[in-house]
């Protein structure tokens, strides 16, 4: 028995997409942490989700840059996550990290809007 070729190439396009996204995340989380690390802010819940693709020089320019771009991303999708952030464990700021495609050049934009997480002792509970 034979797999038809159509159903083989099927196989070895999900594997790439999947690699790819593997190692988007891990290249975006490296990223994000050393930013973090940089600016004393907590990344919460060490999480980057992946929010989808978003195309280059659409009417926003996303963010600054977390890392000098050597030329511009060019017409390939940026790859867009979304994380949560603290400056001090009670502030939960949202922010958006968009990588260019093979990982050369990465955008970060933090929300100005912090929201207060209520705390145990807050709540009144001791």
């Amino acid at each position: 028995m034979s797999l038809p070729w159509g159903l083989l190439w099927l196989l070895l396009l999900a594997c790439t997409w999947w690699l790819a996204a593997v190692l988007h995340r891990d290249r975006a989380l490296a990223l994000l942490r050393a930013f973090c690390r940089r600016e004393e802010l907590i990344l919460l819940d060490d999480t980057l989700i992946w929010h989808g693709f978003s195309r280059p020089g659409q009417a926003h320019t996303p963010g600054f840059p977390v890392t000098p771009p050597p030329h511009r991303p060019g017409p390939w999708p940026l790859w867009q996550y979304r994380f949560e952030i603290s400056p001090d464990g009670r502030q939960r700021l949202t922010g958006r990290l968009w990588l260019a495609t093979y990982g050369t050049a990465a955008w970060l934009a933090i929300d100005n809007e912090p929201q207060n997480t209520p705390t145990d002792h807050d709540a009144g509970v001791d």
